[in-house]
């Protein structure tokens, strides 16, 4: 049977399947971008780059509305909630400070100049970009497991801080992984 809460689960599932779609095309543009050795590409990436709001926006508004219902119908307060609530504010926050401050900046940068130098492509591989993208993932992954196990407090807060140490690690050993892997082929 149809009823107002089974439309907005719906709604709250397609939201989160449209954000976890727009991290994953975030993710293979960035890899992108930090390859990308002319400005031609350059140009055609961030077009791409910047229109992933149509898909945020759309997939944050329905997440939060139908959300919103569902804790006002059902649900009523409830710590896994207020931890989800925080972690989407934080993920938004992130992305918009972190990721899309830094890029737009460089972004203008090279498309005033009409040049790809080498100083804007080291700004572009700043690992901020990679923490912020990491991060966001993590977060959104342990949104999922609130969502699914709802746990007390102490529980969502032992998720957070595994999923934040995950996301920070795996930008950090694999950074790191890269920059030994060529120091050694430069030795060679």
């Amino acid at each position: 049977m149809i009823t107002p809460y089974s439309i907005a689960l719906f709604f709250h599932i397609v939201g989160a399947l449209g954000i976890f779609a727009a991290l994953g095309i975030e993710w293979l543009l960035l890899i992108s971008l930090r390859q990308s050795d002319n400005i031609g590409s350059f140009n055609q990436l961030t077009n791409f780059m910047q229109k992933l709001g149509r898909i945020h926006g759309p997939s944050w508004v329905a997440i939060l509305a139908s959300g919103i219902y569902m804790m006002v119908t059902v649900w009523k307060h409830q710590d896994w909630i207020v931890m989800a609530f925080i972690l989407i504010v934080v993920m938004i926050l992130l992305g918009a400070v972190l990721t899309g401050r830094k890029f737009r900046s460089v972004a203008k940068e090279i498309n005033s100049t009409g040049r790809f130098t080498q100083e804007l492509q080291s700004r572009l591989n700043d690992k901020t970009f990679l923490y912020s993208l990491s991060l966001r993932t993590a977060i959104a992954i342990d949104i999922i497991y609130l969502m699914a196990v709802k746990p007390d407090y102490v529980g969502a807060i032992t998720s957070l801080i595994i999923a934040l140490a995950a996301g920070f690690a795996a930008v950090y050993f694999k950074s790191n992984e890269a920059v030994v892997y060529n120091i050694k082929n430069a030795e060679e």
